[in-house]
């Protein structure tokens, strides 16, 4: 990307931020009040129609919204106050569920009608948020995230951003970009998703019905009700076992949205019921509300959710809906509530976009002489979010909501969402494969530029280059370059992921060995996955070749560690044992290691012990593969950033910004300090710390090259400049490979039989 973004932007000053501000409350209130006083012009029928909406609802859909929003700005002051979706999802079911009892779709025409009548009512605000939202991502986006943030918008399109979330929670590398301005479409993709799935089910049961004279509600409860089971029983597993994809999955939220459902299968009796009984009503209205609170305040980011946590705020909804009008209906009809609860889907829609963009932009041209507000951001914030709601309401939602200009024919609905969809996904789609040829064609220049001295890994300890800034004078790979230049691994699949039972193998090198072609193996996690561009273009010039054992989200130890999901435990554990028999089986003369540690990850290990228990079992590994005769490379693991560092060179103004100190850069590797307790001839370390750092600080930016593609991972073009650093110590490894004492097979030694089927060639 370069400096020049940055200066293109700085031209817009804070004095044009609160002209816009001040200028959007303005209109909004103009708004807002002509549409009052109209309203008070206009005849008993829209008003009877609009206070038919029940004011407990609207006060609902206040709550929610104002805990999203809550927790989205300070999530201190409501930690929980993400179940603002899950009360959502159960207004959702209960008010779609009682309109299809009430109005049954018994052939395709209504079930088009009903279809129309949703994409009247949410589509046109969604789509003028894509709209907006995405060509200023452009410019307001970071393009380190703009791939990311081009394909959230076209997922939250199509409406199927919660898969794409869910996909990036498993994704090792996926898992620590930031947020895109798109993230919240998830609980709308949830909810399109069910008013797709919804009605066919009430349609089946409306052919059921009709044909076998089954009692209408006595179906829809017992269909709902099964719905409501199995949802909430895989809801229990999936959260116990991939809390991260349980979140955002259809299959674990639809019990949510079924619980609104079977309330209002029950709601005329249930209503029948309470009548008489108003202290009843008050009950359930307070525990409904003091459950949704209790929920708000007392949960956090470490509660597993959704599970059985997600009882307590649905359930208050739900009992908060049964209480239909109670004594609270005084104080839940306030106008402010209700103009909230009018406003709250543009509210949801909208608020997201302005808390990730705004702050980022007050914090970057907050005026100089003026000190800073706390909070100031989140008030600039709210009163930002609620004018441009208020302005999407009555622009885009009223306007458009009735049955013209999209429901008059039926099917101008339909044409708007396809023709929406389409260009909004064309245009994503087209700016993300542009961005990719682009990013693709920089690398390839890179990987034959590479070779200068002073370039990348050459820019520390090299005498040549003493009198050089270390960072070098510019960019030779831009933020947004550096964000992708990883290893090729990733894409062939090289690595043995969580969930799966196979363990893949990939050969780099020399393709064609002869009798004088000599192979050796990589065996670690990602931080060994980084070295593999830089050892397969030594490997040629060794005539060497490379295998590939290797983990993503698995350190190499043979010790248990945590994973969502129980069997990955002992998945990880039989890749560390295979690895060992089937690399003394297979020929490797010399074994490359490297690895990140995360030793608080350990099962069944004291938490003071836990550093000194991996230290003790990479000893152990070490001692099995040099008593075999293979010889031993270990690398010492590299400095850790701890922040993304290509995310923080595109918002920086020098290529000295995100520089961090040794001290903290540099941690503490069990398996160089178990190595180091080794002697042995077919034992090599390598420690290419000083390439990272100097004395005191360690570098973001290495003579043009950012070394890291994320928050820890070394760069592919870098990993190649610091081959040359990595060859002495290769060729030590190999040179005392053929000086030691070598392992040979006997012919009756049994065979291992690996745990898992190597992959097709």
């Amino acid at each position: 990307m370069g400096f020049g973004f940055r200066g293109r932007v700085s031209e817009c000053r804070a004095g044009r931020l609160v002209t816009t501000v001040v200028g959007f409350l303005l209109a909004a209130r103009a708004l807002f009040f002509r549409s009052r006083s109209a309203t008070g012009r206009a005849s008993g029928d829209s008003a009877a129609s609009r206070h038919a909406r029940r004011s407990d609802i609207q006060w609902l859909r206040a709550l929610a919204v104002g805990s999203v929003v809550a927790y989205h700005l300070e999530p201190r002051f409501m930690p929980g106050g993400y179940v603002g979706v899950d009360v959502f999802f159960v207004i959702s079911g209960f008010l779609i569920t009682g309109g299809l009892i009430r109005h049954p779709p018994g052939d395709a025409r209504k079930l088009a009608e009903f279809w129309n009548r949703r994409i009247r009512r949410l589509l046109p605000a969604s789509f003028a948020v894509l709209a907006l939202c995405a060509p200023a991502a452009l410019l307001l986006t970071p393009m380190t995230q703009l791939p990311g943030t081009l394909r959230s918008a076209a997922a939250s399109t199509l409406y199927a951003q919660n898969w794409n979330l869910s996909w990036e929670a498993v994704d090792y590398l996926a898992s620590t970009q930031a947020p895109t301005v798109f993230q919240h479409f998830w609980s709308l993709s949830v909810e399109e998703q069910f008013y797709l799935v919804w009605p066919l089910l009430f349609f089946a049961l409306a052919r059921l019905e009709s044909g076998r004279g089954i009692r209408r509600k006595f179906a829809a409860a017992a269909a709902v009700g099964l719905v409501v089971v199995c949802s909430l029983a895989y809801s229990l597993y999936l959260t116990g076992v991939n809390p991260a994809a349980a979140y955002f999955s259809t299959f674990t939220r639809g019990w949510e949205l079924g619980a609104g459902g079977l309330l209002a299968v029950a709601s005329a009796r249930l209503d029948a019921f309470l009548t008489p009984r108003p202290a009843m009503r008050t009950a359930l209205k307070g525990f409904g509300a003091v459950a949704m609170l209790a929920a708000g305040f007392c949960f956090g980011d470490t509660t597993p959710f959704p599970g059985g946590a997600a009882l307590l705020p649905t359930l208050g909804a739900a009992s908060f809906i049964a209480g239909g009008k109670s004594a609270f209906d005084a104080f839940l009809s306030w106008r402010p509530f209700q103009w909230v609860g009018d406003i709250s889907y543009s509210i949801y829609l909208w608020h997201w976009p302005v808390a990730v963009w705004l702050p980022a932009a007050l914090a970057r041209y907050w005026p100089a002489g003026i000190p800073r507000i706390r909070g100031a951001a989140d008030v600039i914030v709210l009163i930002l979010t609620f004018g441009i709601a208020a302005l999407s309401y009555h622009l885009i939602e009223e306007k458009l909501r009735g049955p013209r200009p999209l429901g008059d024919p039926p099917h101008r609905g339909f044409v708007f969402l396809a023709a929406g969809s389409l260009l909004i996904c064309a245009c994503t789609g087209s700016g993300w494969w542009m961005l990719q040829r682009k990013i693709q064609s920089r690398l390839d220049v890179l990987a034959r530029a590479v070779p200068m001295p002073c370039v990348g890994a050459g820019a520390l300890g090299n005498e040549a280059c003493a009198a050089a800034d270390p960072h070098g004078t510019a960019f030779l790979v831009t933020p947004e370059v550096a964000a992708l230049d990883r290893s090729d691994a990733y894409e062939k699949g090289c690595l043995w992921e969580p969930g799966s039972e196979r363990f893949p193998t990939c050969l780099y090198g020399r393709r064609v060995a002869d009798r004088h072609t000599r192979r050796i193996g990589l065996f670690g996690n990602s931080h060994a996955v980084q070295w593999l561009p830089g050892l397969s273009e030594l490997a040629d010039g060794m005539n060497v070749q490379v295998s590939t054992y290797l983990s993503s989200g698995c350190f190499p130890a043979l010790l248990r560690q945590k994973f969502d999901d129980p069997a990955d435990e002992r998945r990880c554990l039989s890749f560390t044992a295979d690895v060992m028999e089937r690399v003394i089986d297979s020929g490797v003369r010399v074994l490359v290691i490297s690895s990140f540690t995360e030793a608080g990850s350990l099962i069944d290990v004291p938490p003071g012990e836990r550093y000194a228990a991996a230290v003790d079992s990479y000893r152990r590994i070490i001692e099995r593969f040099v008593s075999a005769g293979v010889a031993v490379l270990v690398i010492r693991d590299t400095p850790f950033p701890g922040k993304n560092i290509p995310d923080c060179l595109a918002g920086a103004e020098t290529l000295s910004a995100c520089d961090g100190p040794r001290s903290a850069w540099v941690r503490p590797d069990p398996l160089f300090d178990a190595a180091r307790t080794i002697v042995s001839p077919l034992l090599v370390t390598a420690d290419l710390t000083d390439v990272f750092c100097d004395a005191g600080a360690c570098l973001a930016v290495l003579g043009g090259l950012v070394p890291y593609f994320d928050g820890s991972h070394v760069s592919a073009t870098f990993s190649r400049t610091a081959a040359r650093h990595l060859a002495p110590a290769l060729a030590r490894a190999l040179d005392g490979e053929i000086r030691g004492q070598r392992f040979e097979k006997t012919e009756d030694r049994e065979p291992h039989r690996s745990v898992f089927p190597p992959s097709p060639g």
